[in-house]
């Protein structure tokens, strides 16, 4: 029974850095210069998984040397893109929360259960 509470926890934590890292990518995806990253995860011995690496995604992103400016339809300077793929990001961020609500459901689960064995015992 600890192994499954074991492996849920170690999930929750997982998914809530890559959680982290997307929502840092959304956050600064104009932000000149920024760089998005990815968080890469891993299987446990105990079935669960972990956050094995933080790595930059590979986009250019940032200003170059010497940037044109772009305007939008009300004449306004537009930022420069930084290589964040908000559809990407957002995706990451629903599947998270699917993946956070499934492990929260395990571990209440076995909460309850723990909890009705000790009340069988009293």
């Amino acid at each position: 029974m600890s192994m499954s509470i074991d492996s849920s926890l170690t999930a929750l934590g997982a998914f809530s850095t890559v959680q982290a890292v997307a929502a840092n990518n959304v956050a600064n995806s104009l932000t000149p210069g920024f760089a998005p990253s990815t968080a890469v995860l891993e299987d446990t011995p105990t079935g669960g998984a972990r956050v094995a690496d933080i790595r930059p995604s590979g986009a250019s992103g940032g200003l170059s040397p010497e940037p044109a400016p772009a305007y939008n339809g009300q004449g306004q300077i537009m930022a420069p893109a930084s290589g964040t793929d908000l559809v990407s990001d957002f995706s990451t961020m629903n599947a998270n929360q699917a993946a956070f609500s499934a492990n929260t459901t395990v571990v209440k689960t076995m909460e309850q259960m723990a909890g009705s064995l000790v009340d069988m015992s009293v």
